[in-house]
């Protein structure tokens, strides 16, 4: 019998075991240049590629920088396979963008703008690219890229000058304003401002006030025609300036510049440069005319009157006229510098040839004042005008003087006297017994235009005659007090009798050029057409 050995062996389950995923990314980031504009804009390409051996999904990072604010990102480009990630953006760039598999040999390229809100320094922004966990990155060393870029401060400078109108006058004056402001987003300290001296002006004065934070330099009109530096000019900080000028020009226009300059380093992206004020100078003559005379005079009295027309440009006038028309009462004597007159029309005339700019011609009138009866008639009073005329003159305000006032100073003083003790009426002459009483009675009138007597008084005196003895209490009984010693009654217009204390009036019995006595009486002010009695008491020796 055969016998026959078996033999046994075990064959185990085998999975195959898959190598891990492998890919070499890299990241890349520029905006192409070094340096960026403090407020401006600037646009990176970030470009991710994968350079295998296998395919991988990845993250990419582009984190907040100081200085930037990132604006806008997109997927301008995807080559080798691969697939741009839908909707990218700024927040999800920033936080971690997840990105489609990237097969070996492909490229993703992104678009992100952002705007410098640095004022100085440099920004730095940066990106990273990173493999999820199953995939091997061989070689991180190119998988975080950066681009810096220095900044160069901007301030947007805005410079206004102006004088508010399009024309001025020779000879006159005009005030500049000249604002300088700093809209940012850098400060301009250090910014020169030049306002040159202008042909046709010549600057008078310069102010300055600041806003803002701003500050006003230290400023002449010769530190400003040089250029001054305005030292402190943060963002939203101004200056301004206040230029005061006479017009030398007298004709065509006159032009006023100024320039503001940044200081090194620093750039306008919308630059202001120089800005200008341009006027036209008028070329029109102004006359004016005035007219000055006594203020006071005494009938019949020569009176001169003074014409005086002034060139208030400084273009000459050619030939003018000046005429003066006497009024009612004014007797015409002579007139200067070839003046003629006209009895009919009662006007002098002067036909003058010219007149210089900023220049002044003088005219005398002399007229003889009304007469003593023309006053007392009523002609209290003589106002009197000058006026100027030449051919083509538009200013014709000043043209007619303001008129002169003369007041005419007319007084006359007469004397009455009665018969108390007779009943006699007043008279300019009496007489009695001794022992009678007289009365005199002095009547003051004002017949002129002006009222006399300022600042002292007007004083009324009389000598008592010799053949009398003055009453020194005479109106005791008709002041209706208890007082005594009333020796004086007045009567003024519509106001009630006084009655004067003989010693408060002046009124004596002795002295005075008859040895008998004397009456003074201080009326105060006399007024234009008053008229005033003054009456005393005598008994007849």
């Amino acid at each position: 019998m055969r016998t026959s050995k078996s033999s046994s062996f075990t064959v185990r389950n085998c999975t195959d075991q898959t190598a891990p995923r492998t890919a070499d990314l890299s990241v890349t980031k520029t905006d192409g240049v070094t340096s960026v504009n403090a407020g401006g804009s600037a646009t990176y390409t970030l470009t991710v590629s994968n350079a295998g051996p296998n395919s991988t999904a990845a993250t990419l990072t582009d984190p907040v920088a100081a200085g930037l604010t990132k604006t806008g990102v997109s997927c301008a480009a995807a080559t080798g396979g691969a697939t741009c990630p839908a909707s990218p953006g700024v927040s999800s760039l920033e936080s971690g963008l997840a990105l489609p598999s990237i097969p070996s040999g492909g490229t993703l390229t992104f678009t992100v703008t952002a705007t410098v809100t640095a004022t100085g320094g440099s920004v730095v922004n940066a990106a990273t690219i990173s493999v999820p966990a199953t995939t091997i990155e061989p070689n991180t060393g190119n998988n975080t890229a950066s681009d810096t870029d220095t900044v160069t401060p901007t301030a947007d400078l805005t410079l206004t000058k102006t004088n508010g109108v399009s024309s001025v006058n020779p000879a006159g004056t005009t005030t500049y304003t000249i604002t300088l402001i700093n809209n940012g987003p850098s400060g301009a300290g250090g910014t020169v401002l030049t306002d040159p001296a202008a042909t046709g002006l010549t600057t008078t004065g310069v102010s300055c006030v600041a806003a803002g934070g701003g500050a006003c330099p230290v400023i002449t009109i010769l530190t400003l025609q040089s250029g001054v530096t305005v030292a402190t000019l943060p963002a939203g900080g101004s200056v301004t300036l206040s230029v005061t000028a006479t017009v030398t020009a007298v004709g065509g226009n006159v032009t006023n510049s100024v320039t503001a300059t940044l200081p090194g380093g620093t750039v306008d992206l919308t630059p202001t440069g120089t800005v200008s004020d341009t006027d036209t100078v008028s070329s029109i003559t102004d006359l004016n005319v005035t007219k000055t005379g006594p203020a006071y005079a005494v009938p019949g009295e020569a009176l001169t009157f003074t014409v005086t027309v002034t060139n208030t440009t400084a273009v000459p006038a050619a030939a003018y006229t000046v005429t003066d028309t006497l009024p009612a009462g004014l007797t015409y004597v002579s007139a200067s510098n070839g003046g003629t007159y006209d009895s009919a029309t009662r006007t002098v005339t002067w036909s003058l040839l010219s007149l210089a700019g900023s220049a002044q011609q003088t005219l005398t009138v002399t007229a003889a004042a009304p007469s003593e009866a023309q006053v007392t008639g009523g002609l209290t009073s003589v106002q009197n005008t000058a006026s100027v005329a030449l051919p083509g003159e538009t200013a014709l305000g000043n043209n007619t003087s303001a008129p002169t006032d003369t007041r005419l100073i007319l007084t006359s003083v007469s004397k009455e006297v009665r018969n108390v003790s007779t009943g006699t009426a007043f008279g300019t002459s009496g007489g009695g017994k001794p022992g009678e009483i007289l009365e005199y009675c002095l009547i003051t009138r004002n017949l002129g235009g002006a009222d006399l007597g300022a600042p002292t008084g007007y004083v009324v005196t009389d000598a008592v005659p010799a053949s009398v003895t003055a009453s020194l209490n005479a109106y005791d009984a008709a002041e209706p007090g208890a007082d005594t010693g009333f020796g004086v009654k007045v009567t003024r217009g519509a106001a009630p009798t006084a009655y004067l204390k003989s010693a408060a009036a002046t009124l004596t019995d002795t002295g005075s050029t008859f040895g008998r006595g004397r009456l003074s009486v201080n009326l105060g002010v006399l007024t234009a057409g008053e008229t005033v009695t003054i009456c005393f008491q005598t008994t007849i020796r």
